[in-house]
């Protein structure tokens, strides 16, 4: 069952995003969601996909967030410039789509591309790119 990460998932290519996961049935469950700064979208969301986390870029967001969330909600909050990826980085997610404009979305993708740790997760990344590791790629140039 992939566990699936929408980096930008407020965006127009984030909720298309949500919308197929939704209509491919349970086996593809949304683990966590992030945006800039749309707390009542974000909280809509959460309520929606049960995402266990979620990351937006400053205090103000994460307050507005907070607020918006249904009550007795709790998922994981970060906050910040490395809230992105940090979401991407964690272990309960297998895929991360980016729908997140500039260098804040290609910094947030780093963590996915990183040597795997052992054999099982080389195995993972290597179908995440094609059979090669994204780094082994561009050092071959």
């Amino acid at each position: 069952m992939p566990n699936i990460a929408v980096l930008g998932s407020t965006g127009s290519i984030g909720r298309m995003t949500l919308e197929v996961a939704a209509s491919l049935g349970p086996e593809y469950r949304v683990v966590a969601l992030a945006a800039a700064s749309s707390a009542r979208r974000l909280a809509e969301q959460a309520a929606e996909t049960g995402a266990a986390c979620l990351a937006v870029g400053d205090d103000g967001a994460a307050r507005a967030l907070a607020d918006a969330l249904p009550k007795g909600a709790a998922p994981e909050i970060l906050v910040g410039p490395g809230a992105l990826a940090e979401l991407a980085a964690r272990d309960d997610v297998d895929v991360v789509l980016s729908a997140v404009a500039g260098g804040v979305g290609t910094l947030a993708g780093i963590p996915t591309v990183s040597p795997p740790a052992d054999e099982a997760g080389q195995a993972r990344q290597g179908e995440r790119c094609g059979g090669r590791h994204p780094l082994q790629t561009r050092r071959s140039y």
